[in-house]
């Protein structure tokens, strides 16, 4: 929380360093780099954050104690939000934790338990729901059965009737059944 002598007079904030070789100033590897970000020297209000490195340098110098981060800057972004929480949380004195930790757990336990009795009563419907299913499936087999069976004995006295003697008409009148249909069960029986 410091700012060296050697990086006052520039403007800068983040400075990236490579290791080099101090007789030929030579970079001694590309894959070994520092970044050195001077956060004393990060002065953006809040309203002038733009990328994703300024984000996260308002979040780190606003948790430190007694200081309060932007919560609607935080907010547009997901991850930035669950950070503030944590933030949130760390700077709980004891008493405070403690009680954060136990709402924590009954929360937890909360949870359990509605997710065992949510189970519970999914399995209970899904039960009732194929009992149900039975029910009306055994109604419309009766339902048809029966339709089946009167559509059958219609069929049946009709086609007694015609063998009796009796017309078309007198047989549509008894049966409710066309004359086409009597035509052609007529014509199906004499086969």
């Amino acid at each position: 929380n410091f700012v060296p002598k050697e990086m006052r007079t520039t403007g800068d904030y983040i400075y990236r360093v490579k290791l080099c070789d101090i007789k030929t100033a030579r970079v001694i590897s590309e894959k070994l780099n520092f970044i050195y970000v001077n956060l004393p020297k990060f002065k953006k209000s809040s309203g002038k954050l733009e990328t994703v490195m300024d984000y996260w340098l308002h979040a780190l110098i606003n948790s430190q104690p007694g200081r309060e981060i932007d919560e609607k800057v935080l907010k547009k972004d997901r991850f930035f939000a669950g950070l503030l929480n944590t933030i949130r949380v760390n700077k709980l004195n004891k008493d405070e934790m403690r009680a954060y930790r136990l709402s924590e757990r009954d929360f937890e336990d909360m949870k359990k338990n509605m997710t065992g009795y949510i189970s519970y009563q999914r399995e209970d419907a899904k039960k009732e729901g194929m009992k149900l299913g039975v029910r009306v499936g055994i109604q419309q087999g009766r339902a048809e059965g029966k339709m089946e069976g009167r559509a059958e004995g219609r069929l049946e006295i009709a086609l007694n009737a015609l063998k009796r003697g009796y017309s078309i008409e007198e047989v549509s009148a008894l049966t409710n059944l066309t004359s086409a249909e009597i035509d052609e069960l007529w014509k199906l029986s004499s086969l």
